[in-house]
């Protein structure tokens, strides 16, 4: 199956769920007043991608988010279980608290480990995918990029901040790429001393060219 078979069967899925699917041609799409590349979202429920950019980068994009899609088609405990306690997102807990909110250390524990797993899972289904449509996207690189998208939630956690920001993506950082994994097995619970330092240097950069 090429491309273009892949898109026909992404625009099929989306119809049949009631799914409403937007390839945007900006740069960046908006969630709740940040730019981002791309998102699946159940309110309104839809999946967001921009387009503006080389197909060679969104279309990976597309197919992440296509796996959240999965997610929430089949409500995974990864996708479900980051609902903690039938109360409060662990994504909304991480960002809240790295903002300067104050919860109790176990439950920042869970609410980083719980965002981290979805991540995985889903990078997991996203790369079946790409091997599943035999789409034109290398498979080591887009282990390397997923593995440093995932470890980035155990960087938050551990420095209580992002190392990205607009523009400037970890899974795009030659330093953190050449510390990262060529499999996505394993469960990604710790990062080595070299990730570690590997995302320091790389937010360092990144708040440099900020100033």
């Amino acid at each position: 199956m090429n491309l273009e078979e892949y898109l026909e069967n992404i625009k099929e899925e989306t119809s049949k769920h009631n799914v409403k699917l937007i390839l945007r041609n900006t740069t960046y799409v908006d969630v709740d007043g940040s730019p981002a590349n791309g998102y699946f979202g159940e309110e309104p429920l839809e999946l967001v991608v921009a387009t503006n950019k080389e197909k060679e980068i969104w279309i990976p994009i597309l197919i992440h988010e296509h796996a959240h899609m999965d997610q929430w088609i089949e409500q995974c405990p990864a996708y479900t279980d980051t609902w903690m306690n039938n109360e409060i997102d662990s994504l909304d807990v991480l960002y809240s608290w790295m903002n300067g909110k104050e919860y109790p250390d176990d439950l920042v524990k869970k609410a980083s480990d719980l965002s981290r797993d979805l991540e995985l899972d889903c990078e997991r289904r996203a790369l079946k995918k790409i091997k599943k449509y035999k789409l034109p996207i290398d498979h080591l690189n887009y282990i390397k990029a997923a593995a440093a998208n995932v470890h980035h939630y155990n960087y938050m956690h551990i420095r209580r901040k992002l190392a990205s920001k607009r523009g400037y993506s970890t899974y795009d950082d030659i330093g953190i790429l050449n510390t990262m994994p060529i499999t996505l097995r394993g469960n990604f619970r710790r990062m080595t001393k070299k990730q570690l330092n590997a995302y320091d240097e790389f937010a360092n950069k990144v708040r440099t060219r900020a100033q």
